[in-house]
């Protein structure tokens, strides 16, 4: 085994950017305003939720749907129903989530390798991927909901008891999906190939628990919303533009943060123990291409950002265990008692004899987790909001509710909300519809998009930067700019840094 010297040193390393990424999420949680420019407006969509509205209806300015399924808005609204509105208890579900995909990886850890040593350390590798992922696990985003999920499916599918561990999965999985439609593309490794390393009836309960979980609610949200469901959720994200990123660049750049993490792990897949069963690879084989490759389609997604990168961050931190746990089986195998007899004069045990390489690949296993850690780290500072953005927020949400008239923010929707005004259509939203080759739907937002701003609905517009000029301004001038003294106040601290700017009102007649 690791000498006790250096599994302390190990860990303590790997703690430091873990503790870390738990810092930064509790010190934050209670943040009143945006962290990330989108995090209002899944604020907003729990609005709805709670008010009764539908999520997915004909897009026009007033309120266009976005493309994610409604199991978070789902939750928020049901919290809400607690706690009472705000971001703070939408952060609490994604921290809960992201907690309980730690422990998860932690169970998994401990499970397969015996050792709690290699559960912590997968613990630790994927919270102190907070900074790799985008600063992102905390959020008030669909994502740590839809990776506790699924990785709670893949758990529930390496049970020592496999009663009822395939429909659980299917289900699990399944609920994934309505948190983030990525999931599936995770999933469907081992939903194609599963009966490699799953029992036959194990995996037809998963098959089939999955395919009905996930039809069966999208049947429901598609005949319920005539048919708008589906068009947001299951055919406006295939047709949104993608940039392809070659197999070997993902894994050299964009996956570099965890390379020393992987290469630790393939010796899970090399090195096979006397003990270890073939269906035990197979299994944690189909489980990394789903995360990874997922990881690896979404990331293709035009505009995307590190937060797609989480499921590889949750694969590769358990498989870095796993490998590590490999390479540590193969130091006791190679190390053995000197030829004395079990026990010398002192009745003390023999020494044991480790050969050279042993020692270095000990040393050298250490000095990788060592150096992972370091590469995972980050500066906490410029993650948490300060007073100066708290006064800066409240002093544009005051503006906003002494501002006479309607107003249009179509970046920040969810400071309209806090004045107590009606939040219009989301910047982001209209962009997904006015992306796509389907003129139906395009057209017929954009013809409302013109007819709205040529009627000068909306008294007062403000935008973060030039907005759709072609249609704005033959109906709108610029007043002026919203003056911030603090040039680096009020940017979110997460994501594209974007702040409300530009004050339009309408041209005269």
């Amino acid at each position: 085994m690791l000498r006790p010297l250096l599994r302390w040193l190990s860990l303590v390393a790997l703690a430091v950017p873990a503790g870390t990424a738990l810092w930064v999420m509790l010190a934050r949680a209670a943040w009143p305003y945006e962290l990330e420019w989108m995090e209002g407006a899944m604020a907003d969509l729990v609005a709805r939720v709670q008010q009764g509205a539908s999520l997915y209806i004909e897009p026009s300015l007033a309120f266009v749907p976005f493309i994610y399924p409604p199991l978070y808005f789902w939750l928020g609204a049901g919290l809400w129903t607690i706690t009472g509105p705000g971001l703070p208890p939408l952060r609490c579900i994604s921290i809960a989530a992201a907690l309980g995909t730690t422990a998860l990886l932690a169970w998994c850890a401990r499970r397969e390798t015996g050792s709690r040593f290699w559960a912590v350390v997968a613990a630790c590798l994927f919270l102190g991927s907070f900074g790799a992922t985008g600063f992102w696990m905390d959020l008030a985003r669909v994502d740590a909901v839809a990776l506790f999920l699924t990785a709670a499916g893949f758990v529930a599918l390496r049970r020592s008891t496999p009663r009822g561990s395939g429909w659980l999965g299917g289900i699990l999985l399944g609920a994934a999906f309505h948190a983030k439609q990525t999931a599936a593309l995770a999933a469907l490794p081992m939903l194609a190939l599963g009966w490699i390393s799953l029992a036959a009836d194990v995996w037809l309960k998963l098959v089939v628990g999955w395919t009905a979980m996930v039809g069966l609610p999208a049947l429901w949200g598609h005949l319920a919303t005539q048919g708008w469901y589906t068009t947001f959720v299951l055919i406006l994200p295939r047709l949104h533009p993608f940039e392809p990123i070659p197999p070997v660049d993902f894994l050299l750049d964009d996956l570099a943060p965890w390379v020393i993490a992987l290469m630790v792990g393939s010796s899970f897949f090399w090195y096979r123990p006397p003990n270890a069963t073939p269906n035990n690879r197979s299994f944690h084989a189909l489980m990394l291409v789903g995360l990874v490759g997922s990881a690896w389609l979404a990331y293709q997604h035009e505009g995307s950002y590190r937060n797609v990168l989480l499921p590889a961050a949750a694969s590769i931190a358990l498989l870095a265990a796993l490998g590590g746990s490999a390479l540590e089986r193969l130091l006791q195998e190679t190390t053995h008692p000197s030829d004395r007899p079990s026990r010398n004069a002192e009745g003390s045990p023999p020494p044991v004899h480790h050969p050279p390489w042993a020692t270095t690949l000990e040393m050298a296993l250490c000095i990788a987790l060592i150096v992972q850690a370091w590469r995972l780290g980050f500066s906490p500072g410029p993650l948490i909001p300060d007073a100066v953005d708290r006064a800066e927020a409240a002093r544009f949400v005051e503006f906003l509710r002494q501002r006479p008239g309607s107003v249009l923010l179509p970046y920040h929707g969810w400071y309209l909300t806090l004045a107590g005004k009606p939040a219009g259509a989301h910047h982001m939203a209209l962009c997904d519809v006015l992306r796509v080759a389907r003129p139906d739907l395009r057209d017929g937002l954009l013809a409302d998009f013109r007819a709205t701003l040529a009627g000068h609905r909306y008294d007062t517009i403000i935008v973060d930067e030039p907005w759709f000029p072609e249609v704005t301004e033959p109906s709108y001038r610029l007043e002026g700019e919203w003056a911030i003294p603090d040039e680096r106040a009020f940017y979110p601290r997460v994501g594209m840094p974007v702040r409300p700017r530009l004050i339009l009102v309408p041209r005269r007649r």
